[in-house]
């Protein structure tokens, strides 16, 4: 029997049955190093961030690639700057009741992939993603919203240009990597010096990789025609 979900959808579903309940959360005051520290325990790709743990009241998000582009990228002092200064203050919530529709339409609208789900007092009481969703929707469904999220977002170029490139070299190197990075800042300082001299470094190994192989296609040839060897055919490839 096929366990093929392809054309498969749980009707009514709503948020409070997808969300994955009593999420971690942050505080807006909390510094980056708590937040990474965060997701590194608990292998988590964003964070929401609440006013406190007693109103527990969204204020924003902080996600692994906040921590890349706006710390590790910007070589910020990890231990005096606050989620705050990081975070996704444009936040896009989910009520308790609100359906699969709703959740699939505002992942495509905002292109995001995690929502925080409130309930009637704006508290936080759940996060769903795009993997909570794939389990009750069909293939089409997510394969669609996915292709939505990831579609460019219209910036300077129109595309991913070299600036943003740059941007991806220094910050996406992975959430394990990035966070060594943050917790190391000395170091993250001579990568970051390096990275500047890569070019004429490139290219000085290239001309040293060129002068060996030239080297080489010389030896095996006098190898090959008997050049600079005796006539004993056993010396000979």
């Amino acid at each position: 029997m096929s366990n093929s979900r392809t054309n498969y959808r749980e009707e009514f579903v709503i948020c409070r049955e997808m969300m994955t309940p009593n999420p971690a959360c942050c505080q807006a005051d909390d510094t980056a190093v708590t937040a990474a520290m965060m997701m590194k325990s608990g292998n988590y790709g964003a964070v929401p961030v609440v006013s406190d743990r007693t109103e527990m009241r969204v204020v924003g998000i902080v996600t692994d690639r906040d921590l890349a582009m706006k710390v590790i990228a910007e070589q910020r002092d990890l231990y005096n700057t606050t989620v705050a200064d990081v975070m996704s203050k444009d936040l896009v919530t989910c009520d308790l009741d609100d359906d699969y529709d709703d959740v699939i339409k505002a992942m495509k609208k905002h292109q995001i992939r995690r929502l925080p789900v409130i309930d009637r007092n704006k508290r936080l009481v759940g996060i769903v993603s795009t993997a909570d969703v794939a389990l009750h929707g069909d293939e089409d469904d997510i394969g669609r919203t996915m292709q939505k999220i990831s579609e460019p977002d219209g910036g300077i170029g129109g595309g991913f240009g070299v600036g943003k490139a740059g941007l991806w070299l220094a910050g996406g190197l992975g959430l394990g990597a990035g966070l060594f990075l943050l917790m190391n800042q000395d170091k993250a300082r001579r990568w970051a010096n390096a990275v500047s001299d890569l070019p004429d470094r490139a290219r000085e190994r290239g001309d040293q990789i060129s002068d060996k192989a030239t080297e080489m296609a010389s030896c095996v040839r006098d190898t090959v025609t008997g050049h600079g060897q005796d006539d004993n055919p056993a010396t000979r490839l």
